[in-house]
């Protein structure tokens, strides 16, 4: 250019620019412009060039830490599952040998049983012989007799045709059988009918009825009553009673009963404790005490809720007092035992394979209960059962003097959150303590509205579904919110009742989130809950929204 300035290179850019453009004649002035504006633009080209860079690699960063974020969650589903394999088996070992106790006992059982047919027998056979050696003596006393007689001088008498004694002592012999087996079945039993129903009634305090009756005297004395029922109502019903009598009881005016059988029964659940009452003083009759009570296929009827048929026996001591009741359904899966201990009943309850009748929705794979009946009300001191892969024990009260009330303490250990909840996607351990509580004017109505207030600790807990982590991290994208997170721990305070689930002081802990929060979850399943959660490797806590249902959660960010 003129004016002397020369032309603009390389070497003198840099004090050309620091002059002002007015102070630049000409069209030198326009080059400097341009020449700024491309410096401009090439150092603007390199900072966002820069920034992409920077961008690239914290996006790789953080692809890589969710990377081994989810290989670490992999692993810890991998643990979890091997570790509820050996509790499975662990549990598996235990189920079999309950059942090789539960054989053993039924053959130890089974022993005392023959054992004691065979002693029964062997005091009928020393009775029997007993019997004909005092016959024996009466013979020979009576020969002795005759003999004495004899030997008196006699008045000659004309000889006659000596008598076939023989053949008339057989004779007799012959028809005496026919008679004792065949006479109480000819005649005719039903006048007899009216005064027994009277003796029975006024020995039971309650009406009883009876259809008809037979009587047999081989191989042992027995009668035989059919449609029998007790109580104003008829709240007890027997299709078929057989009373066994020994042979003495036929001369002497207490007829003792050595077993009373009962078929068929059927009893009215509202009577139950008055029917146990009256059965309980049979023992202690005066003109026909029982010695042991035999019943077959008793059954509770009642609209509320359905019993399953139970046969057993029921047996009394030397004195005539209920000593203890044993009654079991036909396939084991439920029994129970009744004993008389002092003042009080002692009760043993077992399931087996079974569900109780008010929670037919928990198949118990066993269970045991014992306690005491006292006053109007069963106090369990023990309760110890294996349910969804774990073990749930207490202690627990029911009272049923004014309505129905079950109030207890239970003990969860090694509850399989995948059993327990098989519908919400959610598998761990669950252990706690609670106190529940369920009342209801019925029987019927006792599991209606339960209460239930404790602790409890979930451990090695995967929730699917859902993505805590994520949602965390990246916010609200739909595309990223449905794995699963997994938690090492997680405990808080529950309370239940008809208003839903209320899950308080909530804390949550694994190797990448850990936090803190509230649930909700309304009868109908809703989901609503607020979390403050910490990412490893960043600073702050995320606020978490719960919301949707059980089976369909959603976590967002707010």
């Amino acid at each position: 250019g003129q004016g002397g300035a020369g032309p603009i290179t390389l070497n003198n850019f840099d004090a050309v620019a620091e002059v002002p453009a007015q102070e630049v004649p000409g069209a030198g002035g326009s080059k400097v412009k341009a020449a700024i504006e491309q410096r401009a633009k090439k150092e603007a080209e390199a900072q966002r060039a820069r920034a992409e860079k920077e961008a690239a690699e914290r996006l790789a960063i953080e692809r890589e830490a969710a990377a081994r974020l989810k290989a670490e969650q992999e692993a810890a589903r991998i643990a979890a599952e091997e570790e509820s394999a050996r509790l499975k088996a662990e549990h598996e070992a235990y189920r079999a040998k309950v059942e090789q106790d539960a054989a053993r006992a039924k053959a130890e059982q089974e022993a005392r049983k023959q054992a004691d047919e065979q002693s029964k027998t062997w005091e009928e056979a020393e009775q029997r012989a007993k019997a004909k050696a005092l016959a024996e003596k009466e013979r020979s006393e009576k020969q002795l007799a005759e003999a004495q007689i004899k030997s008196q001088p006699k008045i000659p008498k004309a000889r006659r045709k000596p008598l076939p004694l023989g053949k008339i002592a057989g004779g007799l012999f012959v028809l005496s059988l026919l008679a004792v087996a065949v006479l109480p079945y000819v005649w005719p039993l039903d006048s007899y009918v009216q005064p027994l129903e009277q003796e029975l009634s006024a020995q039971l305090h309650q009406p009883v009825h009876i259809g008809n009756m037979s009587a047999a005297l081989l191989p042992m004395p027995k009668l035989e009553l059919t449609a029998v029922t007790v109580g104003s109502g008829r709240e007890l019903k027997a299709k078929n009673v057989v009373v066994n009598f020994d042979f003495s009881a036929l001369f002497s005016p207490t007829k003792s009963i050595n077993k009373l059988q009962l078929n068929e029964v059927s009893v009215s659940g509202a009577s139950l404790p008055a029917t146990m009452s009256w059965l309980q003083s049979a023992g202690t009759a005066e003109k026909y005490p029982v010695a042991r009570m035999e019943l077959q296929n008793v059954s509770v009827e009642t609209s509320e809720i359905k019993l399953p048929l139970v046969s057993g026996h029921a047996d009394f001591d030397a004195q005539g007092h209920f000593h203890k009741a044993e009654l079991k359904t036909g396939d084991d899966k439920f029994g129970f035992e009744l004993e008389s201990l002092q003042k009080h009943l002692q009760l043993v309850v077992n399931f087996r394979g079974s569900s109780l009748p008010l929670l037919p929705g928990v198949p118990f794979t066993d269970l045991s209960a014992t306690g005491e009946v006292v006053n109007g009300e069963i106090i369990f001191s023990e309760i110890y059962s294996h349910l969804f892969g774990g073990m749930l024990g207490g202690t627990a009260r029911l009272n049923w003097q004014n309505g129905w009330l079950l109030q207890g303490r239970l003990i969860a250990k090694s509850l399989e959150l995948q059993n327990l909840f098989p519908k919400f996607g959610i598998s761990g351990e669950l252990y706690g303590e609670a106190n529940l509580t369920l009342s209801g004017a019925k029987l019927s109505q006792l599991g209606d509205a339960p209460r239930m207030e404790g602790t409890f600790e979930a451990k090695k807990v995967v929730i699917n579904k859902t993505d805590m982590e994520t949602v965390a991290r990246f916010g609200n994208r739909s595309d990223l919110a449905r794995g699963h997170t997994s938690f090492d721990e997680i405990k808080g305070t529950l309370q239940s009742d008809g208003e839903g689930l209320r899950l308080r002081q909530l804390e949550l802990s694994s190797g990448i989130i850990n936090g803190s929060g509230m649930v909700d979850v309304a009868p109908t399943q809703q989901i609503s809950g607020k979390l403050s959660v910490e990412l490893k490797g960043r600073g702050g806590n995320v606020p978490l929204m719960l919301s949707g249902t059980l089976t369909e959660p959603v976590v967002k960010t707010r």
